[in-house]
């Protein structure tokens, strides 16, 4: 494989790592020389993308070169197919961080199919506010008469449902709330929580920011994996909540970063 042949020469950092995670993965492998060739940056260049992905816990520094670590890549799908994904798991996520939400609150919902059940219990609950940036949650809630939904700013993304942006991030950045309710498309001990696309980076990040009690909402299938771009990491959080898919080996590891509730 010949630099002529990628098309990778150069590029943002983020993106160029992204490529190198993906060759390395490809081929279980790969020494420095062999991708200063492939990606047409320097030898210091390459040292320092391999350090911050094992740093990052996407891969494993050798002497020489990298390799593919034990944490596998996890790609975004569309909202249409997330829907149809572990449903009964979202769903009993949804009831347990619903039952978490008291009287007078004010919450601050992620966009995310895993969120979004937990709009499901709230139509009893008295003098709450929901705000959210996700057109989906924001049309389907049903809430009680006393109770209010608020929509952040922003520029929707194609295929989603997801506003994001500077004024989405300024909103977000001048509003404090109870609790935020976090989603993710990938969650690692070591790497945090990472996301596939770095349009909603921003958005995320402050919204971790905006709540008194941080809670990550995430099926067993997003742990242990990592994604295109950190966003926080685990010991921001205050509480995770799962199903019960999660391993004994992987409640021990993560019992100790966050309370966790699995479900």
């Amino acid at each position: 494989m010949s630099e002529k042949h990628t098309g990778y020469k150069g590029g943002a950092p983020a993106v160029r790592q992204n490529k190198i995670l993906e060759y390395i993965e490809q081929k279980k492998g790969a020494n420095t020389k062999e991708l200063v060739e492939i990606f047409g940056v320097s030898m210091a260049t390459i040292r320092r993308d391999l350090d911050e992905l094992h740093n990052q816990g996407a891969l494993r520094r050798t002497h020489g070169g990298a390799v593919c670590n034990r944490i596998h890549k996890a790609y975004e799908q569309l909202h249409s197919e997330k829907m149809s994904v572990h449903p009964d798991e979202k769903r009993r996520i949804g009831e347990a961080a619903c039952s978490m939400i008291k009287e007078g609150e004010t919450i601050l919902l992620d966009s995310g199919t895993t969120t979004y059940p937990i709009t499901l219990g709230l139509a009893d609950v008295r003098n709450i506010t929901v705000i959210t940036n996700d057109l989906y949650i924001a049309y389907n809630i049903v809430l009680h008469r006393s109770s209010r939904v608020i929509m952040t700013a922003g520029v929707r993304t194609d295929g989603y449902y997801t506003l994001v942006g500077s004024y989405a991030e300024e909103f977000i950045n001048n509003i404090n709330v109870d609790k935020v309710f976090l989603s993710a498309d990938a969650v690692d001990e070591r790497a945090g929580v990472t996301n596939s696309s770095f349009f909603d980076v921003g958005i995320k990040q402050a919204m971790l920011k905006a709540g008194d009690e941080k809670i990550l909402v995430a099926d067993s299938s997003k742990f242990d994996k990592v994604s295109f771009i950190r966003v926080y990491g685990i010991e921001e959080i205050d509480t995770i909540i799962t199903d019960n898919g999660f391993s004994h080996e992987q409640r021990r590891r993560y019992s100790g970063l966050a309370n966790l509730i699995t479900v």
